[in-house]
């Protein structure tokens, strides 16, 4: 854990960005940056008013959680999806630059950043991203904005890849979450849906895995010196073995039998959709300790019990 820190961050509202600032409010002190401006000046996200917040403090980390996640909207909305995704990037680096900031930016990204993948085993770290969506291509643009910035101006900043978080907690998007769906219909509908053959791979991780991957590149910033690092499981399971899992945790506990139920693909499903990824996370492993406590059954076991209390 980590105490006595002066913090800010950014999406403090969302998924991961809740569970986090829950975890650590109690220890340090934490701003969270919050605008109910509904007026967008797409040349920059509320530059003037991040600048002020880092000149008069003296933070030791910034973390942006900020996102707009929806992957349609993004396609359909690439100028408001530049504000989200990239401009917040823009005002807060070049707040710290301008203000000598030596605070250590944490930024966060996806692992679709690379694009469609098949691949059944552990990414490889060197394979070029190839983004096919709008979201994708602006969540690398930032990446690759810090890592230049990172050289041009002696910034101390990293991104984690993050793939297939779940957990209890609310997500803004109708296509995140979808881990959570699944179990959530199980539950309630004795129904699993799974599309095509259910045999693409996934890398699915739990969210309190990732709080303490945050947590520990936190502590170990100085270590983190790569432009990214996947923050995943390094651990491939099936749709087919989560629904599996998920049935067998539900009859176990509760005696009734959930139906996995195939259809075949939506006609606007994308590549991405049917996509085989594991991540590789030896470098945060090498770099901070971290160690993934939850395999897919007993996050599965975890969520269930966290969600009937």
């Amino acid at each position: 854990m980590i105490k006595n820190k002066n913090i800010l961050i950014f999406g403090k509202r969302g998924f991961i960005g809740s569970h986090f600032y829950n975890t650590v409010k109690k220890n340090n002190n934490v701003y969270s940056f919050f605008s109910n401006n509904k007026k967008i000046d797409l040349d920059n996200y509320h530059k003037k008013k991040i600048d002020y917040i880092i000149n008069k403090n003296k933070f030791d980390f910034i973390l942006n959680f900020h996102a707009q996640t929806d992957i349609k909207f993004s396609n359909k909305n690439p100028n408001y999806d530049f504000y989200h995704n990239c401009s917040i990037v823009h005002s807060i680096i070049n707040a710290m630059v301008n203000n000598s900031c030596r605070a250590f930016f944490l930024n966060f990204g996806t692992v679709t950043q690379i694009g469609y993948t098949n691949i059944k085993k552990k990414i490889k770290l060197n394979i070029a991203g190839k983004p096919q969506t709008i979201f994708d291509l602006h969540k690398q643009y930032s990446e690759n904005y810090i890592s230049i910035q990172k050289t041009e101006n002696n910034l101390n900043a990293t991104t984690l890849r993050l793939s297939n978080v779940f957990g209890l907690g609310k997500t803004y998007s109708e296509n995140r979450g979808v881990i959570s769906q699944i179990i959530d219909n199980a539950l309630l509908n004795k129904k699993i849906i799974l599309f095509g053959n259910g045999n693409y791979f996934r890398d699915f991780i739990y969210i309190n895995d990732v709080i303490k991957g945050i947590i520990l590149a936190l502590k170990n910033h100085n270590n983190l010196k790569d432009n990214y690092y996947y923050l995943t499981s390094g651990r491939g399971n099936t749709f087919n073995q989560l629904a599996k899992f998920i049935k067998q945790e539900i009859y176990m506990r509760y005696k009734f039998k959930v139906n996995i139920e195939y259809k075949s693909w939506p006609k606007n499903s994308s590549m991405l959709d049917k996509r085989s990824f594991i991540g590789n996370p030896q470098s945060f492993i090498k770099a901070t300790g971290w160690k993934s406590s939850f395999v897919l059954k007993d996050s599965i076991s975890h969520y269930i019990d966290k969600k009937n209390n």
